[in-house]
Parts: structure tokens; C-alpha cells; sequence
């Protein structure tokens, strides 16, 4: 049950405490579950990226699967939620990169904030479209520029289905590339 619960909710947040209201068990017995499928290497948490380690540790993960292939098999849902399994792809080749990995949350959010000796080198949103809708690229934009105004970054990207460019944006720049395109970079 546990497992099916984190593949319905790929690449969101999730709690302990959200885990012990599900299914009725402690936040312990959550913790000690998730942390043997961590072991077992078939899902994997991220916390929020935070200068406190208080705050990073106590707020809220995200979860990923080494295998989106699972998601897909064991889910009865027609609906195809393409945008998380991007993320959780581009997540695992962050991994496979070697980069310490986490999320931004302010008052947006953005995937992913990659940190070097725990500071913050770059922030990538995933937008798994061509942001032909106006709407979702100032959704994405804005929540990519507020991190970068917080972590004080020069650059960002925001990898795409097939769209590409680069803007700059209040004295920022961000790269839109298309996802095959970075993964194969």
C-alpha cells in the first residue's frame, strides 16, 4: 500500500505525518517503511533545499522511483501525468550526474536546486511542454526567478518538451532546453 501511495503522488511532496493519517501508523513506522524501500533502492526522498538544517529536515520530501516503468504498470488510472515522470527522470540523471540534489519552496516552488559543498550552483524547473500557453510560462518563469533571487543565481533552466531559447529576465538568465536535449548534454 505504501508503495502504491508514493507512485499515485511521484514527485510531490510527501510527509510521515500524512503517511501515519493514511494508513493509520505511527510517523516512526512511516520513517523506518520508507527508509527500506530507500535501502531496497526502489524509491528515493529529496528535502527542500534550506540554509537551516532544522527547517530542511523537518519539511516536507519528495519522492521518486528508480523505475518509472512501475508507475505506469501499477496504476489503473488511464490518465498519463507526463510532467512527474519527466521530473522523476530528470531527477535520476541528476543522481546519476553525482549532484547534491534538493527542492526550492518559498512562496512557488522549483524542481530542483543542485548544491556543491552546499551551495546552491543551479535551479531547474521541468515544464514537460512547449509553454504555448502564456499562463504556464509565467508560472514557471516566476517560480524559477524567485529561487534565483533568493539563492542569488545569475542563471537558471527550464527544460521543455521541445522549446527552445534563452531570455533574460530582471537581470537573470534563463535557458529553456528541450529535455532530450539535456539529457543527452
Amino acid at each position: 500500500q505504501l508503495v502504491s501511495y508514493y507512485l499515485m503522488g511521484l514527485s510531490t511532496l510527501h510527509s510521515y505525518n500524512a503517511l501515519r493519517k493514511a494508513f493509520g501508523i505511527s510517523t516512526g513506522l512511516a520513517a523506518t517503511l520508507t527508509s527500506y524501500l530507500q535501502q531496497a533502492f526502489l524509491v528515493f526522498e529529496m528535502s527542500r533545499y534550506h540554509h537551516n538544517l532544522k527547517v530542511q529536515a523537518r519539511d516536507p520530501k519528495k519522492i521518486y522511483f528508480i523505475d518509472t516503468g512501475l508507475r505506469t504498470v501499477s496504476l489503473v488510472s488511464e490518465r498519463k501525468d507526463w510532467g512527474r515522470l519527466a521530473e522523476n527522470i530528470v531527477y535520476l540523471e541528476l543522481r546519476r550526474r553525482g549532484h547534491q540534489i534538493f527542492y526550492f519552496k518559498q512562496k512557488q516552488e522549483v524542481d530542483f536546486v543542485l548544491t556543491e559543498l552546499g551551495k546552491p550552483i543551479d535551479a531547474i524547473q521541468v515544464c514537460y511542454s512547449d509553454l504555448q500557453d502564456s499562463e504556464i510560462e509565467q508560472r514557471e518563469t516566476t517560480a524559477l526567478l524567485e529561487c534565483m533571487e533568493a539563492l542569488k543565481l545569475d542563471e537558471g533552466k527550464i527544460l521543455t518538451l521541445s522549446y527552445q531559447d534563452t531570455i533574460s529576465v530582471q537581470n537573470k538568465t534563463i535557458h529553456f532546453i528541450p529535455l532530450y536535449k539535456w539529457l543527452v548534454s
